[in-house]
């Protein structure tokens, strides 16, 4: 039995902190403008504020990006110590870290490379922590982009790389930050929102959800402010009914979003129209990343079990995995499915939750759900056996594939209970992702630019 564990994943602390001055002298009130087509980009112009240019490189520096330059040019993004000028001054580098800003190939930003907000505890600073932002390449090396706040959420990375969307405190806002231009804007909500994401395939708007509260909401924005459509208008649930989960999922030409909400799962344009509802077999379903081009995978509670003894006492048990084609045609399994179910002092008939997965070659990397102990776990179904890695059996979260790898957020139970990253092998093995970096410190939070867009 394991001990139960004090989550360090915190943004649920954020809350309430007091609200955030923005940073950086280039600062515009309008974002890129919005399109609705697929595959496109514009350039960010602000109307308010200089941007400034991004020169070529010079010999004199020791970073290998086309957009960088010496450090004392007054027109580069980046501080006299390699930093972005766009984000907070670095008060922290953590260990492990072998460059800045500076450093980074910007123009190779891609598949493989990992944006994570990391915090250390320190007595003396203002909220008693100190944070950074830190990219890693494919080879894990880590670079420290700039200082981040205790109050900053980070929500999404753009899938270009080169953008950042995030919720400060319980302000009614989001804020969109441009790494390099330094431009950054702002879009006011009705409500704190719990979960944004920029849209796919480019990211050219913004997704502002409010999803665990009473009666969820899901809406487009373009990148000025302006409300671009609807996803989600889920009415406020009976107080006896079981939490509804609610998402969205876009699709890879950014045209369709499969949205769920509960016990339906559809598929809409990106204006909010329905386009098909889709065929699933089960209850309090959720949508957590698309399996294949044209499947989603679908974690649904199986009906039988819901009406079962069992269900009652542990809610949220008994969850399937479906893959589900968005053209309409009949769902298939994926993973072991539910027993019957039972009363609950029946011996044998919990069924842990399958919330997540992700498919390594013909290794099935599942992500288990839970209320007690450390709150889920992670099984890997190899063809002869199942395996679960010790570094990811708490608290797990599926960021997506790396490098033929499952990248993992977990709670770190030895020494101190921190968060970190796990990545595991289609063998079952796992590993830390840059291990010194949380010696020390945690991580709050972890993006792919290619990672699952959905409601997080």
């Amino acid at each position: 039995m394991r001990r139960f564990a004090v989550l360090v994943f915190l943004s649920t602390l954020i809350a309430g902190c007091g609200e955030a001055t923005p940073v950086g002298d280039f600062v515009s009130t309008t974002l890129p403008g919005v399109t609705t087509q697929a595959n496109t980009t514009a350039p960010i112009v602000p109307t308010s504020g200089t941007t400034p240019s991004l020169p070529p490189t010079s010999p004199t520096t020791s970073s290998t990006s086309a957009t960088t330059t010496t450090a004392e040019d007054p027109s580069s993004p980046f501080r006299a110590d390699g930093t972005l000028r766009s984000l907070g001054p670095a008060d922290y580098f953590p260990p492990g870290a072998v460059g800045t800003a500076a450093d980074v190939p910007w123009d190779e930003i891609g598949p493989g490379w990992i944006l994570t907000s990391i915090f250390k505890e320190d007595a003396d600073a203002y909220y008693g922590h100190v944070g950074a932002l830190v990219l890693l390449d494919p080879a894990d090396q880590a670079f420290v982009l700039g200082g981040w706040q205790w109050i900053r959420h980070l929500q999404d990375w753009s899938p270009d790389g080169l953008r950042i969307v995030y919720t400060p405190g319980m302000d009614h806002r989001v804020v969109v930050v441009h790494l390099l231009s330094g431009v950054e804007g702002e879009i006011a909500t009705d409500s704190p929102p719990d979960v944004v994401r920029f849209t796919r395939p480019t990211g050219r708007d913004i997704v502002i959800g409010r999803l665990h509260g009473s009666g969820a909401i899901a809406d487009v924005y373009r990148t000025d402010g302006s409300l671009w459509s609807h996803l989600l208008r889920v009415p406020e649930p009976d107080p006896s009914e079981y939490w509804v989960p609610a998402g969205w999922l876009y699709g890879s030409d950014g045209m369709q979003v499969v949205v769920f909400s509960g016990h339906q799962v559809r598929l809409l344009t990106n204006r909010g129209d329905t386009i098909r509802n889709l065929p699933i077999d089960g209850v309090y379903c959720s949508v957590p990343r698309w399996w294949s081009d044209n499947e989603v995978l679908v974690s649904c509670i199986d009906p039988d079990y819901a009406e079962t003894g069992i269900h009652g006492c542990w809610p949220g048990t008994g969850r399937e995995l479906w893959a589900v084609p968005i053209d309409g045609s009949a769902p298939r399994p994926v993973g072991p499915q539910t027993g019957p179910g039972g009363d609950c002092d029946a011996p044998h008939v919990y069924e842990p939750p399958r919330e997540d997965a992700l498919l390594i070659g013909a290794t099935l990397v599942i992500k288990t759900g839970g209320c007690c102990e450390c709150g889920g776990d992670v099984e890997v179904w190899l063809p002869d056996e199942v395996r679960m890695p010790p570094l990811a059996e708490c608290s797990p979260r599926l960021v997506g594939i790396r490098n033929n790898e499952a990248l993992v957020h977990v709670t770190l139970t030895d020494p101190q209970w921190r968060s970190g990253i796990v990545s595991i092998d289609a063998t079952g093995q796992a590993r830390l992702v840059a291990p010194q970096l949380w010696e020390e410190a945690w991580a709050e939070s972890v993006h792919l630019t290619d990672d699952a867009p959905g409601s997080g």
